[in-house]
């Protein structure tokens, strides 16, 4: 969605278009494929969109035969533009609930409302109604092309037999599409909120972090772990067993091609506000002036190592990991990861602290009563 222009939402709409067509003898992707009890759907992310299937090995070829359908250009014929938009408007209305608007709210607290980034990916109905075919046609022609496209598989299957099925299957011209630059980030207000008449305040707190390609990620990753991943966490201790102010707390640190951010996430009740920022920001601040013991340091790690493997679990996180890491970055094995994190230092984690955790250009988002 960072590259719809003024077109919020355009890159959805083609995710949809995709599979509103007329199919080979009426069998469309998810027939194809839920007729072997596999699964497809797909997705668009902030930096990409992504067409997912799962199907038993021996069934493999059925996903790149629909796949192959689904990628084909755009069929916009008779309603079809007008029936999907319909069903993106509702899209829109049932996405914005409080945490899909609060997230919106963060980033363009973060970065602006102008930024590519801070995007609305689903777009608003306004933009949405704007968006016409030929809009659609041109966003098609120029990034669903091959040399913008990565293939990942993972289960099993050989990684020549996956090539020898695509090269079948897929024997599209090699046709360039468009480099797009990436626009430097801009600063938001800090400060964004919604007011509605909610019991609990919802909230996100945090600060612009780094890129997919920043050597300090594994330090990112060490902090997003200390802050609030799991009930050994200082904000849970702080927040939920000390105060009693919060159910659940948890940290995020995401990490885009080119910047990223590390906030912490929780709700409360709407007078207890300005008492749970306080101490997220206090736990920010103590990252900075304190190194981490390294018993504590050691039990991020050996967390981050558990939480890494649980991902590798399934075969549809495995093929999406290598996917998104090969598209914008390289893939990282599960071993090279862990190592990377674990020669991460307390001395890394309070510089890297120091770096990120400058207050006055943090950013918070709320949807709710800031007031009791």
């Amino acid at each position: 969605s960072r590259h719809d222009g003024d077109r919020a939402g355009l890159t959805h709409f083609v995710e949809h278009m995709l599979f509103n067509r007329e199919w080979p003898a009426g069998e469309s992707a998810f027939r194809q494929i839920e007729a072997v009890g596999g699964e497809v759907n797909a997705l668009t992310h902030r930096e990409y969109t992504a067409l997912q299937a799962v199907v038993l090995a021996k069934d493999l070829p059925r996903v790149f035969r629909a796949f192959r359908e689904a990628l084909a250009p755009l069929d916009i014929g008779g309603d079809r533009l007008a029936r999907e938009r319909e069903v993106l408007l509702h899209e829109i209305e049932r996405a914005a609930d409080t945490q899909g608007v609060l997230w919106d709210r963060f980033l363009q607290a973060l970065w602006g409302e102008d930024d590519p980034l801070t995007r609305p990916i689903y777009g608003t109905p306004e933009s949405v109604r704007t968006i016409g075919t030929d809009d659609l046609h041109a966003h098609f022609a120029r990034y669903l092309v091959p040399s913008r496209m990565v293939l990942a598989a993972a289960g099993g299957i050989r990684h020549e037999q996956v090539v020898e099925f695509a090269t079948h299957e897929w024997p599209w011209a090699a046709r360039d599409g468009w480099a797009d630059g990436l626009s430097p980030a801009t600063r938001g207000g800090g400060r964004l909120g919604l007011e509605k008449d909610l019991q609990a305040t919802y909230l996100v707190v945090g600060v612009e972090a780094v890129g997919l390609k920043d050597p300090r990620r594994p330090a990112v990753k060490v902090i997003d772990i200390l802050l609030g991943k799991g009930a050994h966490s200082r904000l849970h201790r702080r927040l939920r067993e000390d105060l009693g102010v919060v159910y659940q707390v948890t940290s995020v640190a995401m990490a885009y091609e080119d910047r990223g951010y590390l906030c912490a996430y929780t709700s409360c009740a709407p007078t207890h506000v300005p008492a749970v920022v306080e101490v997220i920001l206090d736990e920010f601040d103590a990252l900075r002036r304190t190194p981490v013991a390294e018993a504590e340091l050691q039990d991020a790690q050996a967390h981050y190592e558990g939480a890494l493997a649980r991902h590798f679990e399934t075969v549809l996180s495995l093929a999406g990991i290598i996917g998104v890491e090969e598209l914008l970055h390289r893939v990282e094995l599960f071993e090279e990861s862990v190592a990377r994190v674990r020669r991460v230092t307390g001395s890394d984690v309070q510089q890297v602290a120091r770096e990120l955790f400058d207050l006055d250009r943090g950013a918070i988002a709320y949807v709710g009563r800031t007031r009791g």
